[in-house]
């Protein structure tokens, strides 16, 4: 058995050898099918991070055009790697993000996919990424890619109908929201129009429940961006995908996120005096808020409306901010439902096929 193992290594090593120092094309795109077949089977994993092939395919993507069929290998292989959680930190300090925040903008629609797919499993579904990284993602132009990526969503028509690309762009966007700069960013590229119209899938729908979670993020303590999801038209969607998530005898756990994350984004929004009028006008928005604050979707989701409620009912006029707000009462911190781990699931957690 361990002169198996040897002999892998030294297999290994040598296909990386060759994709790094060969100038011939076809020995190079064969060097890397054979670290992309072996980046598939999850038993040479630790083999793979010990032969530094993980750095040597990122390291090619980096020096390959993007046109060619290496890059689209390399990609792959770099993908299946991002699958398991042991290989992010090599990922991570060997550039992966900025890379793939570059790739948004590749020809290839196969590329992007995979980029956005990466992307999908290294970023921090809780906290989005470190500051850093996430001024890489900015610096490379990453957000401005993702956004664009969505340009279709404002011509969507029901049902919702999205491709997996887009589903990977929604979820990437949704958690790197929770850095601000990033929030903004998004806003500046004309993120906010597009995200509110992915609330029209339902509650069953994953991007739907994605866009809310972006919007309840990138509006916490963001009075621009409170004022652009107003000017979208994003109280009544989000009232919608609310009441959509209780229209069932029994609710599943797709129904209770997205009865969590339209609350998270209705309490965020109170904080605008404007927002909060809006959703004090409408009786059945009230209605589905008491409800799911009455425990129906769960514990979180039950916290969320319960803070939708009494930022809408507060009569303060100089306290107009939930946080503010709840707090005078002893209540709820929003952010500890809206950053929840459990308040975006990744639609990129798919098994990996041979």
């Amino acid at each position: 058995m361990q002169q198996s193992i040897t002999i892998t290594q030294i297999a290994i090593r040598r296909a990386c050898e060759l994709l790094s120092t060969s100038k011939d094309a076809t020995e190079k795109l064969n060097a890397c099918g054979l670290l992309k077949a072996w980046a598939f089977e999850d038993a040479n994993m630790e083999r793979l991070r010990d032969s530094n092939a993980i750095a040597t395919l990122i390291e090619a993507l980096h020096a390959e055009s993007w046109t060619g069929p290496t890059s689209q290998t390399a990609a792959d292989a770099i993908w299946s790697l991002s699958c398991d959680p042991a290989n992010h930190p090599i990922m991570l300090r060997a550039g992966a993000v900025p890379l793939l925040a570059q790739l948004l903008f590749a020809a290839s629609t196969a590329l992007v996919s995979t980029a956005a797919s990466t992307l999908v499993n290294l970023v921090d579904l809780e906290s989005g990424l470190p500051g850093a990284l996430a001024q890489d993602v900015l610096d490379a132009g990453g957000i401005a890619g993702l956004v664009e990526l969505l340009r279709e969503s404002v011509h969507y028509e029901a049902p919702l109908e999205t491709s997996e690309p887009t589903q990977a762009v929604v979820a990437v966007v949704a958690a790197l929201a929770a850095d601000p700069a990033v929030g903004d960013e998004i806003r500046v590229h004309g993120g906010v129009p597009r995200l509110v119209a992915l609330l029209r899938g339902g509650a069953r729908n994953e991007v739907s429940r994605h866009a809310a979670a972006a919007i309840a993020r990138m509006a916490y303590n963001n009075a621009a961006t409170q004022s652009a999801v107003r000017e979208a038209g994003g109280i009544q969607p989000l009232i919608a995908l609310a009441e959509d998530a209780l229209d069932g005898w029994a609710l599943s756990r797709d129904d209770e996120q997205a009865a969590q994350h339209a609350t998270g984004a209705l309490w965020v929004l109170a904080a605008d005096p404007i927002c909060k009028q809006e959703m004090l006008a409408s009786r059945h928005g009230l209605k589905a808020l008491a409800t799911i604050a009455g425990g129906r979707a769960g514990p979180k989701a039950e916290g969320n409306a319960a803070g939708a409620l009494l930022a809408i009912m507060h009569k303060d006029e100089g306290s107009n901010d939930p946080v503010t707000v709840l707090t005078a009462v002893g209540g709820f911190e929003p952010a500890k439902f809206i950053f929840e781990e459990a308040s975006i699931e990744s639609s990129a957690d798919v098994q990996r096929a041979e």
